[in-house]
C-alpha cells in the first residue's frame, strides 16, 4: 500500500511539473515574441531577431513570419532567400491567408534553384520548428476591445478561450 502511494505522489508530481513547465514555456514564447516586436517597430533589430528566433523555434508563426522578413532584408541577419523563405513558409502553417499570399508572390519569382533549396529548408523547419513538431495550434480571432484581427498561438494543452485577452 505505502508503494502505491509513493507512486502515486511521484506521479502527481510529474505531471503537475510536466504541466508547469509547459506553461511557463509557452509563456516564455509569448513574452519573447511580444519582446521582439517591441524591439523591431524600434528598429533595434538585433534584439528583435534574437527574440524572434527564440520564439520561432518555439512554433511561434508571427516570430517566424517576422524572423522571415529579416532575413530577407538582411537585418541583423545575413540576407538570405532560401532562409527568409524558409521562415515564411512556416509560418503559412497558421493558415493566414495574407502569409501564403505574400509568400507565394516571392515564390513564384524565384528561380527553379532557389525554389528546390526553398523547399528542402522549408522540409527541414517543418519537421523541426512546425506545428506538428513543437505541438502548436493557431487561433484566429479578434484583439479584445479591437477590430484587429490576430493569430494566437500556445502549445496544444495551453489553448483558451481567453487567448485573445490583453497581453500584458
Amino acid at each position: 500500500m505505502l508503494t502505491r502511494n509513493i507512486f502515486l505522489v511521484i506521479l502527481l508530481l510529474f505531471f503537475h511539473t510536466s504541466t508547469y513547465a509547459a506553461f511557463s514555456s509557452s509563456e516564455n514564447l509569448e513574452l519573447a515574441e511580444s519582446a521582439g516586436l517591441r524591439h523591431y517597430s524600434s528598429q533595434d533589430y538585433e534584439a528583435a531577431a534574437e527574440n524572434f528566433t527564440r520564439a520561432a523555434h518555439g512554433g511561434m508563426k508571427q516570430s517566424q513570419y517576422m524572423l522571415g522578413f529579416m532575413y530577407l532584408k538582411g537585418q541583423h541577419v545575413p540576407m538570405s532567400l532560401i532562409e527568409g523563405m524558409a521562415w515564411l513558409g512556416l509560418a503559412g502553417e497558421s493558415g493566414e491567408k495574407e502569409w501564403k499570399s505574400v509568400y507565394k508572390q516571392i515564390y513564384t519569382k524565384a528561380t527553379k534553384e532557389q525554389r528546390q533549396a526553398i523547399k528542402l529548408r522549408l522540409e527541414e523547419f517543418t519537421s523541426l520548428y512546425g506545428m506538428q513538431a513543437q505541438n502548436v495550434s493557431c487561433k484566429r480571432g479578434k484583439k479584445l476591445g479591437t477590430n484587429k484581427v490576430e493569430i494566437r498561438c500556445a502549445k496544444i494543452n495551453e489553448i483558451t478561450e481567453d487567448m485573445f485577452l490583453p497581453r500584458n
